[in-house]
């Protein structure tokens, strides 16, 4: 499909599927609807490879995709990102250029060649799309970077107090919203034809600046590290590793784990033709001392800081949350942050 008819097509499609599927993750099908992007089914184009990378400090995905029709596919191909909310369990969220729409510093090269592709964002509260009101009032939709925070700091005080009264920030005049982003581009597939795409971004991280896991015995925490091991799937003897690793040393030796986390969207892996005929994931943190953890039924542990998947027809069932564990202090060196 090309041209206007095609774009009212996948407007329609979408309109007819938005019941049926999560708007969400990795490369996948879109269709530009009323309201904003929103992604589709396609059963045309395969996704035959999928290598995934992910660090605290840089994602790169690199895709071959196959169109296994006899025609040429004209899409709007689009990658989401895990959207940006307000924090609940973190003690800071680190966005990398908050004062760039491309937050991320998001990059897409297709067969070698360096796109510029086009970003759809929006701010939502409670499914409510506010972007305008805020785009109106000069206020960034990036919720947790200083010129959102600065800026609403300068409202008048009636407009703060409205806005506290629609809920669209707190007591502290933080913003509530969430951030959804997408990058999107059109692109055409030529039937038969293996097209290799690949994007590299630096991801928004959440952390904390004491671990809930590591620096205490494993069998205290309370709460907060209970739901850590239960989100992350902490293996108990890892944990007691960290505990040993942060004891190490002479008593006045001052060690501690901190913590960042990364999420993925994955689910929209499955949006192509059939599953993906080979996947591979790499998780891992750079440094030695540190540890990761994810919940992924289908991962092998390689080290404490490295978990792999690699597998043939893959179905991704599920979005990734992944916890990074920095070990810090003295006698440590590192050149990663």
């Amino acid at each position: 499909m090309t041209g206007k008819s095609g774009l009212m097509l996948a407007a329609a499609m979408v309109a007819a599927l938005a019941q049926l599927q999560p708007a969400r993750a990795n490369d996948s099908m879109a269709g530009m609807a009323l309201g904003g992007l929103q992604f589709i089914r396609s059963d045309d184009v395969a996704m035959v490879e999928q290598f995934l990378h992910i660090t605290p400090d840089r994602v790169h995905v690199r895709y071959v995709f196959r169109n296994e029709s006899d025609s040429t596919v004209d899409a709007l191909v689009a990658f989401p990102l895990p959207a940006l909310g307000y924090p609940d369990d973190f003690d800071y969220v680190w966005v990398p250029f908050e004062e760039s729409a491309n937050y991320v510093g998001f990059r897409t090269m297709i067969d070698g060649s360096e796109i510029e592709p086009n970003v759809d964002s929006r701010a939502l509260l409670l499914g409510i799309d506010i972007t305008e009101r805020l785009r109106a009032l000069d206020v960034s939709p990036v919720p947790f970077g200083y010129q959102a925070v600065e800026a609403i700091a300068a409202l008048p005080a009636a407009t703060r107090a409205a806005l506290r009264e629609d809920l669209l920030i707190d007591a502290h005049n933080q913003p509530l919203w969430r951030l959804e982003t997408s990058f999107w581009r059109r692109q055409s597939f030529a039937p038969g034809v293996e097209v290799v795409v690949e994007h590299e971004y630096t991801p928004v991280r959440g952390g904390s600046a004491s671990s809930p896991v590591g620096n205490m015995p494993p069998a205290e925490g309370g709460d907060w590290a209970d739901h850590a091991r239960e989100r992350y799937c902490i293996e108990r003897a890892l944990e007691e590793a960290m505990y040993r690793r942060q004891r190490t040393g002479p008593d006045d030796l001052y060690l501690t784990f901190t913590t960042s986390e990364v999420g993925y969207v994955l689910m929209t892996g499955g949006n192509w033709r059939g599953p993906i005929g080979r996947f591979r994931l790499v998780v891992e943190a750079p440094h030695p001392e540190d540890f990761v953890f994810m919940c992924e039924d289908r991962a092998t542990r390689v080290a404490p800081n490295r978990i792999e998947i690699d597998a043939t027809d893959f179905w991704p069932w599920g979005d990734l949350d992944i916890l990074f564990a920095h070990l810090s202090g003295e006698g440590i060196e590192r050149d990663d942050w």
